[in-house]
């Protein structure tokens, strides 16, 4: 349950209308990476069954290559080698690479189903031994998981491979193995099959719980972009606009709530306080969209997302700026202190960090000052003349550099710390 500060929410989840998927962005790209190792690794397993059969076998054992073995062992092995070259290349979206995995079980059922009814016959056949197929369902189920749906297609499919191979060798001739040796041998892959989608379900409901956690008022958290001494930042996307977000979690332990008390008047604070610098009007100043806090003790703002990179990590990179460009940022920066400064709030966290260069429209080297999560007003509209902080008194938040006597040892600050 979130509450928000600004306005009510009452849209449908993601999930329940089908605009997203049930697994988070970055668990789907997990499993894309895992999918693609899947790949590359049968590619090799394949590719040393190959030259095995061409040329250590004969070698060791003194029999003749299996011309069959060879041609079912190189066909795996491009396979997965293409579907392992397709997964890296692709442009499609992620959700759309991680089916490789179901197909590439199928894939190597088939093959190792040919392997043990065409290439090696039915006398190699052990009922007290299970078939290969078995090991390549359990390792799909471990190593590419799907949804529970496609997972279960996947294995049955794979599991099927035996007793189509069979059907298929009896249709061209071929000798195949008993009823009964065919039935101990593949029926138990069905087992296994069935077993297989229990991770995936496993999967599901935590990315779906995860999800669920992520979910910020009507804003989604997609990737975290960094996090510091007062929480995180996401790149988040707004459901029904699907307008891109920096959203920053807060933690109000970090904030000094030691209490529920202290955590409610926290709230109180930050909610008046949030309304304030929403109502900011410079272009230089972060523009916040949204606010509101969890149930877990997290406040968050929405922020518009920025194309740049701050202040302080451009310097690092390329060296101190020039004095020109010095100038003309700083003048930027003041442009939105003095708008803040003269509604009655002090910034308090002014530092190369939270001053961001980037690209506006058609303007380069456009600064946005970041950050008024440690704001302080000078005067409370609502309350008369008393005082409102983020923080209790007494209580120093802020990056030691670059903070005023003043704010380190607690005392009443005004807008000179800033500057």
């Amino acid at each position: 349950m979130i509450r928000l500060g600004m306005r009510e929410r009452s849209e449908l989840a993601p999930t329940q209308v089908g605009l997203v998927a049930p697994l988070p962005t970055d668990m789907i790209a997990d499993q894309v990476g895992r999918v693609r190792w899947f790949c590359l690794v049968s590619g090799v397993l394949w590719g040393l069954a190959t030259g095995m059969e061409a040329w250590v076998t004969p070698k060791v054992a003194g029999v003749a290559p299996s011309l069959a073995a060879l041609v079912i062992s190189f066909s795996a092995a491009t396979t997965a080698t293409g579907l392992w070259g397709y997964l890296s290349r692709a442009r499609q979206s992620s959700g759309t690479r991680v089916d490789v995995g179901p197909w590439l079980a199928v894939s190597n059922a088939a093959h190792v189903a040919m392997l043990e009814v065409w290439a090696r016959g039915p006398g190699t056949l052990n009922p007290g031994q299970p078939s290969w197929i078995m090991m390549v369902i359990l390792l799909t189920a471990v190593i590419a998981p799907s949804t529970p749906r496609r997972v279960a297609a996947a294995t049955i499919g794979a599991a099927s491979m035996g007793p189509l191979a069979i059907g298929l060798a009896a249709a061209t001739g071929r000798p195949v193995p008993s009823l009964a040796t065919a039935a101990l041998v593949y029926l138990p892959n069905y087992l296994w099959a069935a077993a297989a989608v229990i991770p995936s379900v496993i999967v599901d409901r935590i990315g779906g719980r995860l999800r669920a956690a992520r979910e910020l008022g009507s804003y989604a958290l997609i990737e975290r972009l960094g996090a510091g001494g007062m929480g995180e930042v996401w790149r988040a996307r707004h459901r029904l606009l699907a307008r891109d977000a920096a959203i920053k979690l807060i933690r109000l332990q970090v904030l000094g709530a030691a209490s529920a008390d202290q955590a409610r008047n926290l709230l109180r604070r930050f909610e008046r306080e949030a309304q304030a610098t929403a109502q900011l009007q410079s272009a230089h100043s972060i523009r916040i969209f949204d606010f509101g806090a969890t149930e877990d003790d997290r406040f968050y703002y929405a922020m518009e997302l920025l194309s740049g990179r701050d202040l302080e990590s451009l310097v690092q990179e390329f060296g101190p700026v020039l004095p020109e460009r010095a100038v003309f940022l700083l003048r930027q920066v003041c442009h939105s202190l003095a708008e803040a400064h003269a509604g009655g709030l002090i910034h308090r966290d002014v530092k190369p960090a939270n001053i961001y260069v980037c690209r506006m429209g058609l303007e380069y080297d456009f600064a946005k000052v970041l950050d008024f999560g440690l704001v302080t007003f000078r005067t409370d509209p609502a309350h008369g003349s008393a005082p409102t902080l983020l923080t209790d008194p007494g209580t120093a938040l802020g990056t030691p550099a670059y903070m005023a006597p003043e704010v380190i040892l607690g005392s009443e600050v005004d807008r000179r710390v800033d500057v």
